[in-house]
């Protein structure tokens, strides 16, 4: 997909728990076979994963991750995969920024 599917604002603090369906990706008998998330600081490019996302999982259609952390002021790009049971992979992103109000 080009583009960013959504754009997200976050406080510092803040831990939400996201979900980002897949439905319109999955043909009929065809389900979710793995997911991932990744997160990349945009001005640094620097892989960020490891500090900021957590909990990945799916259920049916739905991948489930939760955005921990981040810098204020600071804009962010997660990227989540999926691969179907037919062995198609795919990927959609989302601008991430967050900021302390």
């Amino acid at each position: 997909m080009l583009g960013y599917v959504t754009e997200l604002w976050k406080q510092p603090f803040d831990g939400p728990r996201r979900s980002h369906t897949w439905e319109d990706n999955l043909p009929a008998g065809s389900t979710i076979t793995s997911v991932s998330a990744l997160c990349t600081r945009l001005d640094t490019n620097t892989d960020t994963s490891n500090d900021m996302i957590a909990g990945v999982s799916f259920s049916g259609a739905i991948q489930l991750y939760t955005i921990l952390g981040g810098l204020s002021g600071k804009d962010y790009k997660i990227t989540l995969r999926m691969t179907r049971s037919d062995g198609q992979p795919l990927e959609d992103e989302i601008l991430l920024h967050v900021k302390e109000l």
